[in-house]
């Protein structure tokens, strides 16, 4: 047989937003199409889509006519593909990205964020490990960065957080959390906790902290009510790193269901 290359066709309405939307990891390519659909395809098998439990921030705010400007790379040492991408929420240009775990334990995992909270350029070009022992990002400047290199921002302060979204401790009653049981494996520098509580979904916010722990802190004393929570994890010292377990919480109804 002296056929090099056959084209196939494997799906239909799943085309590419952009040239640089898609990206191949373990085999399997991921790549998002122009109604912000994600999809994945491997050799053999059909397109398929792809859940993505923060799709409607993306679509909706996704920088009109800007989507030739989505870059799709892969993180293979922790099983993520991530898509940088211009927000209008900031600008025309890449500024955001959201990221999904698509192998290991965590499969199925989306995150979104800004490069290091806003302060550190977007990045509009990505390699992942393997040809340098680092992945390497670029900036709009030109700029070139390592990844996953040191627990700094080259020498200074590396700030950073990750938010969760509201969580129920109690759906029927507002509960009283007294402490917290931390699970920070590895820290380095200071790590603080934040908590914010409601009792409706569309209810207004009540702040607790942040609360600072040292490294190896068992236990944290506090008091804060509500019904529904979400929790702050941050830092920005240097150097600084956390690997950030679940956390565990001693809470007693309060017996208001209103």
């Amino acid at each position: 047989m002296n056929q090099v290359w056959r084209f196939d066709k494997v799906g239909d309405k799943c085309g590419l937003i952009g040239p640089n939307a898609a990206a191949i990891l373990g085999g399997t390519a991921f790549w998002i199409s122009p109604d912000r659909q994600f999809h994945s395809y491997s050799a053999g098998g059909v397109v398929a889509p792809v859940s993505c439990t923060i799709r409607q921030d993306f679509a909706d705010n996704l920088a009109a006519s800007q989507a030739d400007k989505i870059m799709a790379s892969t993180l293979a040492a922790y099983g993520e593909v991530r898509w940088d991408y211009p927000d209008q929420r900031d600008s025309f240009e890449v500024s955001r990205y959201l990221t999904v775990v698509a192998e290991g334990p965590d499969a199925g995992v989306w995150s979104r964020g800004r490069p290091m909270g806003g302060v550190s350029p977007a990045r509009t070009a990505m390699v992942d490990a393997g040809p340098a022992p680092n992945p390497i990002g670029v900036s709009e400047a030109a700029e070139v960065y390592w990844h996953e290199q040191g627990h700094s921002a080259d020498g200074g302060p590396l700030p950073w957080f990750i938010q969760s979204a509201d969580v129920f401790l109690d759906e029927n009653a507002a509960v009283l959390v007294r402490q917290a049981w931390p699970d920070v494996a590895d820290q380095v520098g200071a790590v603080q906790l934040a908590l914010a509580s409601r009792l409706h979904p569309q209810g207004a916010r009540t702040q607790f902290g942040p609360f600072t722990l040292a490294p190896g802190q068992e236990t944290l004393d506090f008091k804060a009510s509500g019904r529904l929570f979400q929790i702050t994890w941050s830092g920005a010292s240097a150097p600084s790193f956390a690997r950030i377990g679940r956390l565990a919480v001693d809470a007693k109804p309060r017996g208001r269901r209103g």
